[in-house]
């Protein structure tokens, strides 16, 4: 695997890829989206599509929704292909379809979210599953590559106290026997790949990888340490977002990043300069302009406007004067009506 790595860094041409996550028993959306951060974080700022495989439980401590859960992984552990499963098989075609025939979809599976994936991989095409690499921590199920199928890559990270380990026979013998691997995908130099025999030719081929790899547990607690984010499956997640970054990312890609984090903090800071400049300038300016425009209204528009219109008034009654329009006739009272207003 450090020969890959070192023949495959500084790629000027990287294959395209998605990063694709299905979780395992207990997520809510909220956890799924800190999740996805997460893991973006994790393997270079990289966008992550999660499949949300839905949880019964509708708080930490509801132990009936926890029953829910793990009542529906035992069905499909037998075989029932559940709703999730679907999505989860129309989410990976679409993600193959996003990276086209040459790319690579990177597909992280947590505790029933790999059992899911195993039953989901069934109704893929083996072209499909060649584009897929399968990342699985605690899975409820193993998975691994055979002519059935032919996965890109295939790894199965197991603490040594999962309590899963009792339900995956193919993980525990693996554990039982010593080796890395039951077997390994040996990547030859050509860009071709073939599943090794035996655990025994992962050991000895250094081209080989173990498709199973066993953790000491970091905090002694079987619970504790087959949580993905725990103290245990974090270091192995954040060893593949090495591998990512270093097999998949442009050289430039953390130039980039850095470029937009500082892009990014000199729109913030030239955020702040407009909103300083606005709040102690421009703001106190147009209040200024708005109090002297009320001000010109009262005290003088308004004052010549009154004196504009007596003048026009004026005017207009002299015009009519002058033109004989608007001449004063003194009105005659009759002698009769007279005497009656003096008698009154």
């Amino acid at each position: 695997l450090l020969q890959q790595l070192r023949g495959t860094r500084g790629s000027l041409f990287p294959p395209r890829t998605v990063l694709t996550w299905v979780n395992g028993i207990g997520f809510n959306i909220n956890h799924m989206n800190n999740g996805q951060i997460n893991i973006s974080s994790i393997f270079g700022n990289r966008p992550v599509l999660f499949c949300h495989n839905p949880t019964a439980m509708t708080n930490e401590d509801d132990t009936m929704g926890w029953v829910g859960d793990f009542t529906q992984a035992t069905t499909q552990k037998l075989g029932k292909i559940t709703t999730e499963v679907d999505e989860l098989v129309r989410h990976l075609q679409e993600a193959v379809q996003k990276v086209g025939p040459k790319g690579r979809v990177i597909h992280i599976a947590h505790s029933q979210g790999a059992l899911i994936t195993s039953l989901a991989v069934k109704r893929l095409t083996k072209q499909e599953m060649s584009q897929i690499e399968v990342i699985c921590f605690g899975g409820a199920e193993a998975l691994e590559c055979s002519e059935k199928y032919p996965f890109a890559r295939c790894i199965n990270y197991y603490s040594i106290n999962d309590p899963l380990l009792f339900v995956v026979p193919s993980a525990a013998k693996a554990l039982r026997t010593g080796f890395m691997g039951m077997g390994g995908i040996k990547h030859h130099k050509g860009g071709g790949r073939q599943s090794t025999a035996s655990s025994l030719a992962a050991l000895v081929d250094p081209d080989a990888e173990p498709e199973f790899v066993f953790l000491t547990p970091r905090a002694g607690d079987p619970i504790v340490d087959h949580g993905l984010f725990g103290p245990t499956y974090i270091d192995a997640l954040r060893w593949e977002g090495r591998r990512y970054v270093t097999l998949y990312l442009a050289p430039w890609h953390p130039i980039l990043q850095f470029a937009v984090r500082k892009s990014n903090s000199l729109s913030d800071g030239l955020t702040i300069i407009f909103t300083t400049i606005l709040r102690k300038t421009v703001l106190p300016l147009v209040a200024l302009v708005m109090m002297t425009n009320l001000w010109m209204k009262e005290h003088i528009i308004i004052p010549i406007a009154i004196f504009l219109s007596i003048i026009w008034q004026k005017m207009l009654e002299w015009m009519r004067i002058v033109r004989g329009e608007d001449v004063y006739e003194p009105v005659v009272i009759p002698s009769d009506v007279k005497a009656e207003a003096n008698a009154s």
